[in-house]
C-alpha cells in the first residue's frame, strides 16, 4: 500500500520506508541489550519485556506483509478481514516466542538447580 501511494503521489523517497523499518528494529534490539549483561540483579526486566512486545508486533506485521499482501494483493478483501488475519499473525507470533521463552526459562531453570546442586 505504502509503495503505491508513493506511485500516485510522485513521491521519489522510497527509502524513508526502509529508514522507519531500519529504526524499529534498531529500538527492538537497543530493547534486548540487558539480556547481555551476566548479572540478573542488573537486568532491565521493563526493557526487555517491551522489546519482546515490540518484537511480537513487528515480527507479527511483516510477516502480514510479506504472506498475506501477496495473496489479497489477487483478490478484492475487506479491510475487516485483513485486520483479522494481522491480529492473527500476532497471536501467532507472540504463541511461538511466548513458548521459545518459556522453554528457554525452564533449560535455564534446570541448569541453575544442576549446579546448585553441584555445589552442595
Amino acid at each position: 500500500m505504502e509503495r503505491n501511494q508513493h506511485k500516485k503521489n510522485g513521491n521519489s523517497a522510497p527509502w524513508k520506508s526502509w529508514v522507519v523499518e531500519i529504526g524499529k528494529w534498531l529500538l527492538v534490539i537497543w530493547l534486548f541489550l540487558p539480556l547481555q549483561q551476566r548479572s540478573p540483579d542488573l537486568l532491565d526486566f521493563y526493557k526487555v519485556t517491551a522489546g519482546v512486545l515490540l518484537f511480537v508486533i513487528f515480527a507479527g506485521k511483516l510477516f502480514y506483509d510479506t504472506l498475506f499482501r501477496e495473496m489479497s494483493g489477487r483478490r478484492e478483501t475487506s479491510a475487516a478481514k485483513e485486520l483479522a488475519q494481522m491480529a492473527m499473525m500476532i497471536i501467532v507470533i507472540a504463541l511461538v516466542v511466548g513458548g521459545a521463552l518459556f522453554l528457554s526459562g525452564f533449560l535455564i531453570l534446570e541448569m541453575y538447580e544442576r549446579v546448585m546442586s553441584r555445589e552442595e
